[in-house]
């Protein structure tokens, strides 16, 4: 039996209801578990401009050596397929792009599959990811892993469909909070851009570590660590974050990332700054999210305030390196911004190698603390841990 509400109780509840929407809890996205669908764009400088990207969102490669990327135009009820194999393997890695481009594609970062399979309608269509190299027949099938839908026609999206982007714009999901929305609603989860920004991967090549399916790893000894685990390349770490202008009685420090599915062992690479100071390390980075990021806390040498060059080499090998602020490197324009006192900066998200510098950007506090708290643009900044550091001598 329902109680009468007393006089005051009645006014705090009418108060609360027309105090607006704000003070309800926001929606809390659980992190994306497969490979997603993240750009689109249709057109560019020419009709058949145009791009694909994927993400994947996990902690290990996925072999996508027996998948396809499919497509029906909205006025018309026939599939088109390009299957994704380039070699005798192929794997998106960890936090990594895949980039599919028409062969008249005209952006500046370089395609990992080109083709000319299929054309993108300017007016609208749908775009399956799908698990296997067969060509689907309704859209509806449980090999999709994921698929978007735009314009208009016979559309076939997760929910409702987003906008047509014009050309030179493209569709992008949206990121919020450090992840990748997914909430099976293509109107929600994309937004039009004025700017397309594909990315790619450097390497996708498999390796031991990538999942193919059944969840299983690379092969290790009793230590954890891979018997084989193969040199490092270039874009395989990267340099991830760093502080250039530490707090009153704190030290700068650069966080290596370990964008592979594998452990790597840092006996052999150097950390070097502008002015030719050389931090030897020892150590390694690990393959899941506790190992796979490391702090060389003091480097040799000073990172300058107001612009500088790191860079990470392996053997004499450049592996990565990021400029920042007014450091001269012939493209200033591109440089990383300078984050001052109590600030770094760092990747969005982790591990995004782009060769652009720009993409480093970030507010973050104490880098001891368990937690990066003051900026969300970490992947996992909820439960991202503590820094382990790295040894050097």
């Amino acid at each position: 039996m329902f109680r009468a509400l007393s006089k005051l109780s009645l006014i705090a509840l009418i108060a609360a209801l027309m105090a607006g929407p704000w003070l309800l809890p926001r929606p809390v996205f659980a992190a994306p578990d497969h490979l997603l669908i993240t750009e689109v764009q249709i057109a560019g400088a020419s009709a058949d401009d145009e791009f694909i990207e994927l993400y994947n969102p996990a902690d290990s490669a996925i072999d996508i050596s027996s998948w396809s990327i499919q497509y029906k135009s909205g006025g018309s009820a026939s599939y088109s397929k390009k299957n994704l194999t380039l070699e005798s393997s192929t794997c998106i890695p960890p936090q990594g792009w895949f980039l599919i481009a028409n062969n008249d594609y005209a952006g500046t970062i370089a395609p990992n599959l080109a083709h000319n399979s299929f054309t993108l309608s300017g007016t609208g269509g749908s775009i399956f990811l799908v698990n296997n190299k067969v060509l689907l027949t309704t859209g509806n099938e449980p090999t999709v892993v994921d698929r978007v839908g735009y314009g208009t026609g016979d559309i076939i999206p997760e929910g409702s469909a987003i906008n047509k982007p014009l050309a030179n714009q493209s569709i992008q999901r949206k990121f919020i909070s450090g992840l990748y929305q997914d909430t099976d609603d293509n109107s929600q989860d994309f937004e039009i851009s004025t700017t397309p920004n594909p990315q790619h991967s450097n390497s996708i090549t498999c390796d031991s570590g990538a999942d193919t399916g059944d969840g299983g790893g690379g092969s290790g000894d009793s230590s954890g660590i891979p018997l084989n685990p193969g040199t490092p390349q270039p874009g395989e770490v990267v340099i991830n974050e760093f502080v250039s202008d530490p707090t009153d009685g704190g030290n700068e420090w650069v966080e290596l990332y370990n964008r592979t599915s594998r452990y790597i062992d840092l006996t052999n690479f150097t950390l070097e700054e502008g002015s030719g100071a050389v931090t030897t390390l020892t150590g390694g980075l690990g393959a899941d999210l506790s190992s796979r990021y490391a702090m060389v806390y003091e480097p040799k040498g000073n990172l300058n305030n107001d612009g500088d060059i790191i860079i990470l080499k392996y053997q004499g090998t450049l592996i990565d390196q990021v400029t920042y602020g007014n450091w001269a490197d012939g493209t200033l324009g591109d440089n990383a911004p300078q984050a001052q006192d109590p600030n770094a900066t760092g990747r969005l998200p982790d591990g995004l190698d782009s060769n652009n510098d720009q993409i480093y950007v970030g507010r973050y506090k104490d880098p001891l603390r368990i937690n990066k708290n003051g900026f969300n643009i970490h992947r996992y900044l909820s439960i991202k841990p503590s820094f382990s550091l790295i040894n050097t001598l």
